[in-house]
């Protein structure tokens, strides 16, 4: 790289931190990826029902999806109520999260579908959505605080019943 390139790029850097701000990593996600430990999941399933609401329509909420994201390493995401909504790459998660659903819980059999494709997924979603999974194999990967919206949310490892 050139000294004429490097500054270019310096106003590329400049314009995408104008444009959607600092890094800023969420303290409640540091430990997400020693929980996650050598579970390979590529799909994160985002509960978007009624009670879930708050984390796709606020930006706080969207941060930390992204964030979220970013420290899973998932390569897709799968936005989920009572039925698939939305799946696709992570690039598209706003176009995904824009998308509506019924509002209702019942993430279950849609996740279940979902392992049919793939051997685990995470699944983030709250204590409703947990329930909602019924006999599906799963284990809590962390509870993490919801800031600036309340509330919390669960991280869970699902995987093909045993």
């Amino acid at each position: 790289m050139n000294p004429g390139q490097a500054s270019q790029l310096e106003r590329v850097y400049r314009v995408v931190r104008e444009a959607i701000g600092e890094p800023r990593p969420l303290p409640a996600l540091e430990g997400v990826r020693a929980a996650i430990g050598g579970a390979n999941a590529r799909l994160l399933v985002i509960d978007v029902s009624g009670s879930m609401g708050e984390i796709k329509n606020r930006a706080s909420g969207r941060d930390f999806l992204r964030d979220m994201i970013a420290r899973t390493g998932v390569r897709e995401v799968a936005t989920v109520d009572e039925a698939l909504i939305a799946q696709g790459r992570k690039s598209e998660l706003t176009a995904m999260l824009s998308k509506e659903g019924s509002g209702g819980t019942n993430l279950g059999p849609a996740v279940e579908n979902l392992l049919k494709t793939y051997h685990a997924v995470l699944v983030l979603t709250d204590a409703e959505g947990t329930r909602s999974l019924g006999a599906l194999h799963s284990r809590l990967l962390a509870t993490l605080p919801l800031s600036g919206i309340g509330g919390e949310v669960h991280l869970l490892l699902v995987n093909e019943r045993h």
